[in-house]
């Protein structure tokens, strides 16, 4: 019948009733205790629910905050970066409106293949700082035929992949723009410069480059398209 205690009677140890009633006192007195703490411990559950609701919708928040801010970042990194290829190719000898047609066309081919946006902004940027390394080439070489200029000197031409690279490298998020400009005049088969990369060890992103370029030169009749076909 829910008791919690028995005494028989007669009661002949009145010290015996004394701790069976302090026993039973004592056990109401625990069971009333962790109803409380119960009770204490479902409302600060509740308010640790609502909490962890405001919280999660204030980094919601946040969260969207900073990604509209990387939108914003991103779209006048873009812009900055079309600037500055104009600027390069203020440069005497330095081809206006190629890297603008290279990254354009670049960037169809990329999705057209299905890479993913980083990779497509990747080498958009590629393409549109593609030459930037020729500001370190005098304006004569560079209005000079491929054909006609001497080892010394295609070798030097050709190091303007290299020199880009470096120019770019400081920055963190151009690194890997950076490395697809270096990568410009490598082959599929191993020939190309400077590292003589070959298949698959070239990036998807500068094999993508290399074509629109060699189109752009073809469409432009440049000579220097007799090395940039036949090595």
């Amino acid at each position: 019948l829910g008791a919690w205690d028995y005494l028989i009677k007669p009661i002949l140890d009145f010290e015996l009733l004394t701790h069976s009633i302090e026993t039973v006192f004592e056990r109401a007195n625990l069971l009333k205790e962790n109803k409380q703490n119960r009770r204490e411990l479902e409302e600060s559950n509740v308010a640790l629910e609502s909490k962890v609701e405001r919280r999660t919708a204030q980094l919601k928040q946040t969260l969207k905050e900073l990604d509209e801010v990387n939108a914003s970042l991103k779209s006048q990194n873009i812009e900055s970066i079309k600037v500055l290829s104009q600027i390069i190719e203020m440069h005497p000898g330095i081809y206006k409106g190629h890297a603008k047609f290279v990254a354009e066309k670049s960037v169809l081919i990329a999705k057209e293949l299905g890479l993913d946006d980083n990779q497509i902004q990747t080498i958009m940027v590629a393409g549109l700082l593609l030459q930037i390394g020729k500001m370190s080439l005098s304006e004569k070489m560079l209005t000079k035929p491929f054909y006609t200029l001497n080892k010394g000197e295609r070798q030097d031409f050709l190091n303007h992949a290299v020199e880009g690279e470096k120019l770019l490298r400081g920055m963190q998020h151009l690194q890997e723009a950076a490395y697809l400009i270096r990568c410009q005049y490598e082959k599929y088969d191993g020939s190309g410069a400077p590292s003589g990369l070959c298949g698959d060890e070239i990036p998807i992103g500068a094999r993508i480059i290399k074509i629109s370029q060699d189109y752009s030169n073809y469409q432009n009749n440049r000579e220097n398209l007799l090395f940039l076909m036949l090595g």
